[in-house]
Order: structure tokens, then sequence, then C-alpha cells
């Protein structure tokens, strides 16, 4: 990514942070499982030399002729990922600065040892809750932000705009303390890889800590 989009969106993080003094702030860490969609990849006809090697190729169980070109999906396993966040709350909205690191493998039967898909993603959010009398707070919410992207092995990296959806539900163990359980939708721009024109998204199930002051 650009360090002018870096520079703006920590910048755009500094101000909600100075702001939340004069509301409630929390801090909140997670993990969980994650389900890479399958990566449309389209590999362009090559009559000189190849985008990527034919061993590479093969190795991720694509079996094609590069003078034809070729187009179909790429799969992957079930992964993991983990993030924290920094927040303030102004009842019932919450804003958010979010890291996060999702890893997975990449589905062939002939990719020996760790040939995984590692994403980095920085990300400003925003939710509503569903105030209730109980202990439970349902939450809806959104986010933008950049995300990068790494293929292992394959030595092939790219950046861009990334967003998200999520919908999940908070218990309240205490007045500043909140187990949170949430189920998020990850999109990023069609990822640039090197003779790649490839998509990506994840789906993403996590429980997580909220802690207020």
């Amino acid at each position: 990514m650009r360090k002018s989009n870096w520079i703006i969106l920590l910048v755009s993080l500094s101000f909600l942070f100075v702001s939340a003094a004069s509301a409630g702030m929390y801090v909140g860490i997670k993990g969980g499982y994650q389900k890479v969609g399958d990566m449309g990849i389209v590999i362009p006809a090559e009559e000189e030399e190849p985008p990527v090697m034919d061993e590479q190729a093969g190795a991720a169980g694509l079996d094609f002729d590069f003078a034809e070109g070729y187009v179909g999906d790429l799969e992957f396993d079930g992964g993991w990922v983990i993030g924290a966040a920094v927040g303030t709350t102004i009842e019932p909205f919450r804003v958010e600065g979010e890291l996060e690191y999702r890893r997975s493998n990449i589905s062939a039967a002939d990719v020996p040892g760790e040939d995984t898909l590692a994403t980095t993603s920085l990300m400003l959010n925003g939710y509503y809750d569903f105030q209730t009398d109980s202990s439970l707070t349902p939450y809806i919410g959104a986010g933008i932000g950049w995300a990068r992207h790494d293929i292992s092995d394959a030595d092939v990296d790219d950046s861009g705009f990334a967003y998200q959806g999520t919908i999940g539900v908070a218990y309240a163990l205490s007045d500043t303390m909140a187990l949170d359980f949430a189920y998020r939708y990850f999109a990023t721009a069609d990822p640039d890889f090197e003779g790649l024109d490839a998509s990506y998204d994840s789906h993403n199930l996590t429980v997580g800590l909220r802690f207020g002051f």
C-alpha cells in the first residue's frame, strides 16, 4: 500500500483516540476461525515467459497450458484470525481502529509444508449497539480500511482497499468487561498479484474480550 494511504488512515485514527478522552474508551482482543472464499484467478495466455513457473502451477493444483491461459478458482483450507482494537463508545454508537491478521493454507494436495495466504488489515469501524434490559447487547457494524495480502512460496503480494460488515452480540461480564461473539464478512479490492488477476473475500467467526475504562 502507498505510504500516503497509511498516513491518512493513521491520522484519522489519532483523531478518534483524542476525541475519545471525553467518552468511554475500550480496548479489545479477539481470535477465531476464518474461511477464505474460492479465489477466482485469471492467468492470461503467454507465448514467451510464463507469469509463474510450471512447477508452481502444478503444486497449486492448476492443470493448464500457459499458451492458452487459465480461468478458474484457487481453494483454501479453513484458517485463523486474530485482532486487536481501540475504540470509543458514545451510546448507542461505537467507533474503533482495528488491526487484524488472517492466515490460511492453500488447499491443494500437492502443496508441501506451509504454502499460505496471509492478510493483514488496518480498519476504521463503526457499530450500532441495540440497547436491551439484559446482559446481552446485539450489534451491527461496518468498516473500511486497507489490507495487504502475501502468498508464501510464490513470493507475491499486494495491498489495497478493504471493507467489512459485522453482526454480533456482547455479553457483559462486569461494568467494564464484555465477552464478544461475532460473524464478519471481510473483502478487499481484487489483489493484483504478478501474472494473476484474482478476487478475495472471507467469512470469519470470532470470540473476544472488550475492556472499558
